[in-house]
């Protein structure tokens, strides 16, 4: 940020702080606590609970993102950013991204994978970085560091889902008809 600070100025920053703002509330909308189950079940390997918070999390994470693409224009307007509203399109890729990304991580978290994590979170730094600086010095400006976030973000979820995860079989009509037992482990 102290490069930004001086390339972009306030008003740019200002822009910047409300892109993250707006990530920050979304982010909120993707926790739907399924990761925090798996973990204190403690549970081994890939069982019906892991695919179904990946399956629940991937579904909460495509409805979200969609969300904050479909109301772009209007959030863009309601900050006075109308010029910046494909900043808030983007932004969908950012929510979408990060929502896949609660199952593995809480899975690494859960096995005490931290070199794994630190190799994701890691990347995910030092790419934010070199991404956004690069992008700022060239004149890029605003979107240098969207963009920055963006795809350093992509990076990490593709470092932390290395394993391949499994769909939950859901009947058709509701979700939650998957399987009462693991649901209601899930919630507890």
């Amino acid at each position: 940020y102290t490069i930004a600070s001086r390339v972009l100025g306030s008003e740019g920053l200002g822009v910047v702080a409300t892109f993250l703002t707006v990530f920050f509330y979304a982010d909120v909308l993707l926790d739907v606590g399924m990761g925090a189950s798996l973990i204190y079940e403690q549970e081994e390997g890939q069982s019906d609970r892991v695919r179904l918070a990946f399956t629940v999390n991937t579904l909460a994470a495509t409805v979200v993102a969609t969300a904050v693409l479909v109301f772009a224009p209007a959030t863009a307007s309601f900050f006075s950013l109308e010029d910046e509203v494909n900043l808030f399109r983007l932004l969908a890729i950012l929510v979408f991204a990060k929502g896949l990304n609660q199952i593995p991580d809480a899975l690494l978290r859960r096995d005490i994978a931290f070199k794994k994590r630190l190799l994701a979170d890691f990347t995910r730094s030092l790419g934010r970085f070199a991404i956004a600086a690069s992008l700022l010095l060239a004149g890029y400006g605003v979107p240098a560091m969207v963009v920055g976030i963006v795809v350093s973000e992509v990076a990490a979820v593709m470092i932390r889902k290395r394993r391949r995860f499994m769909w939950a079989r859901l009947r058709p009509g509701c979700a939650w008809r998957a399987d009462p037992r693991t649901l209601a482990r899930a919630q507890r």
